[in-house]
């Protein structure tokens, strides 16, 4: 088994945002990625073979997201540059629809960071970020944090779009909160589960979602308070990134905040029914990070995490086995800009996209 790559997928695209890759079986992935004319670009791999790039119109003013709720079903999200709101798109298994635009306005804002901790520090992204997760055939859930630091959730159930609300908030407590300072991250461990995070002045709020059978809308939120961040260990810092790797096991992953940059590294939560708090970790896992993390599990006993290099642009990989514990971070080699994107469609495959410094298109690793 080794690394291959970087191999060219073409495109022309805009460095101001990341691709977003998916898998819906064995043997399948689709990218997306925003194009030099901000309009959405998509690739597939079927079987060995490639397709793309393949414009689908649109102009975004955020990184798309994509899930799956079933094979030869797409459906994409992003922020319409010219009206503000939430787009949407998705593929029947036949042909792409049009965009349409979900209801409530979204200014579009940059992150200012609230926090003495963090004051002085440009954010390192100036668009919202969205995130989409699927419950199962016939339902999505999108999370967007609003300008007035309010998580908005829109959710889409049998058929139909209901009408989109505001998660609670995330009042200051004992453990510390303060107002939401960056976007979500979403995952789903099963049919009746969600969990969403944000990060916050003092700490990490985290929803949670079950089978709406009980009161109210079904949704909670607390802190994660493995260490009120700030007094000791790293302090997390901009765009999250989750996985789900197995029923009740979740993982939590950001960049640290860099004093300086060149000291940027991956901080880490696991979450895990049976631990008492549920929650552990927060200390940091190494590296010299210049992106946010992404992050992929192929499996209950496997994470595989990358971000880019702080000098020289290369591939930054962290990879954990619930044997040998956490490994890396490792190089590979390839010149890129911004965030990477990871998907992987079978046990010991892994595909890592990146959009190259030089060409500004999209490169392609793959671990097999």
């Amino acid at each position: 088994m080794s690394w291959q790559g970087p191999e060219s997928r073409g495109g022309v695209l805009n460095t101001n945002f990341a691709p977003y890759a998916v898998s819906w079986g064995p043997d399948r992935i689709d990218i997306f990625a925003v194009g030099h004319d901000l309009q959405l670009l998509h690739w597939s791999f079927n079987d060995a073979s490639w397709v793309g790039p393949q414009p689908l119109g649109g102009k975004l003013a955020t990184s798309p997201v994509a899930v799956s709720w079933e094979p030869g079903r797409l459906d994409v999200f992003w922020i319409d540059a010219e009206t503000n709101q939430l787009a949407w798109k998705f593929w029947d298994g036949s042909s792409w629809s049009v965009p349409q635009l979900l209801r409530v306005q979204y200014g579009l804002l940059p992150i200012e960071f609230a926090n003495e901790t963090r004051d002085g520090w440009a954010p390192i992204y100036n668009t919202p970020s969205i995130s989409a997760v699927s419950l199962g055939p016939c339902f999505l859930d999108v999370f967007v944090v609003t300008p007035s630091w309010s998580v908005m959730h829109w959710s889409y159930n049998n058929g139909a779009w209901q009408e989109p609300g505001v998660l609670p908030d995330f009042t200051p407590n004992d453990e510390g909160g303060g107002e939401v300072t960056g976007p979500t991250a979403a995952v789903s461990w099963g049919p009746d589960r969600i969990d969403a995070f944000v990060l916050c002045q003092f700490n990490i709020a985290w929803y949670s979602w079950t089978n709406p059978g009980t009161s109210g809308n079904g949704w909670s939120v607390q802190p994660i308070s493995v260490q009120p961040m700030g007094v000791s260990g790293p302090v997390p810092y901009g765009l999250p990134t989750a996985v789900a790797r197995a029923l009740g096991q979740m993982d939590l992953f950001f960049q640290s905040l860099p004093l300086p940059p060149s000291a940027s590294q991956l901080v880490h939560y696991a979450y895990d029914p049976s631990v008492p708090g549920n929650w552990s970790g927060g200390a940091p896992l190494g590296g010299v990070m210049a992106s946010p993390p992404c992050a992929v599990s192929w499996g209950p006993d496997r994470l595989d995490v990358f971000s880019a290099v702080a000098d020289g642009g290369f591939l930054q990989h962290w990879f954990w086995d619930s044997s040998g514990g956490w490994g890396g971070p490792e190089t590979i080699y390839g010149f890129f800009t911004g965030q990477p994107t990871a998907v992987s469609f079978a046990q010991g495959r892994l595909d890592i996209f990146g959009i190259d410094a030089d060409s500004l298109q999209l490169n392609h690793w793959w671990w097999t």
